[in-house]
C-alpha cells in the first residue's frame, strides 16, 4: 500500500495569517509534507486558480505556494476546488505509482478539500482529511469551527479524520 499526500491551496499569505490557528497548521502542513517526501509518499500539490481576492493571477504573490513541488511532484492547478476534474488521469497517475491511499491537508482549503476528499472516494481510494493540517480563514469565519464542519461533513461521505499526529501508522 502507497500513500499520497494531497496538499490543497497552502499559499503564503495565508500561512503567515493572524488567525489564532494559523502557526499550528503550518507547522502541521510542513512537517507532514516533509514526512510524505521522507517515507516515498506520491506528493501532490493542488493550487486553486481563481480566487477572487488575488485578481492578479496565479504568478502573483498572492498565489506563492508554502511549500512548492519538487522534482517528481505533481502542480495541479486547477479553477475548480476538485483536481480530479481537471486531471481526468489522475486517479490512473495514482494508481500506475502503487497508490491506494489518500491523505488531504490543506490551507484556506474546506471547497478544496471536500472536492479532493469526494473524488478520490468516488475514484476508489482510501481517504484520510489531516485533523489539525487544514484550515480555512477569512469572511468572519471561526477556523476551529470551519474545521470540524468540514471533517464531520467529509466522514460523513466515508473519509476517516484523523488527528495529523497520529498518522504514524499510516
Amino acid at each position: 500500500m502507497r500513500t499520497a499526500l494531497f496538499l490543497v491551496d497552502a499559499r503564503r499569505p495565508v500561512a503567515t495569517g493572524t488567525a489564532p490557528t494559523t502557526p499550528v497548521v503550518r507547522r502541521n502542513l510542513t512537517a507532514l509534507v516533509d514526512r510524505a517526501r521522507a517515507d516515498g509518499w506520491v506528493v501532490v500539490i493542488v493550487q486553486k486558480e481563481e480566487v477572487p481576492a488575488v485578481p492578479a493571477g496565479p504568478r502573483a504573490d498572492g498565489w506563492e505556494r508554502v511549500l512548492a513541488p519538487r522534482d517528481g511532484e505533481l502542480l495541479v492547478r486547477t479553477p475548480v476546488p476538485d483536481p480530479f476534474t481537471v486531471r481526468p488521469d489522475l486517479a490512473a497517475y495514482l494508481r500506475e505509482r502503487g497508490v491506494t491511499q489518500t491523505v488531504v491537508a490543506g490551507l484556506q482549503s474546506d471547497e478544496g478539500l471536500r472536492g479532493t476528499c469526494d473524488s478520490a472516494l468516488r475514484a476508489g481510494f482510501d481517504v484520510i482529511l489531516a485533523g489539525g493540517a487544514h484550515a480555512t480563514y477569512g469572511a468572519g469565519e471561526d477556523a476551529e469551527r470551519l474545521a470540524r464542519e468540514v471533517e464531520a461533513e467529509v466522514g460523513e461521505h466515508g473519509v476517516n479524520v484523523v488527528p495529523v499526529g497520529d498518522l504514524a501508522n499510516v
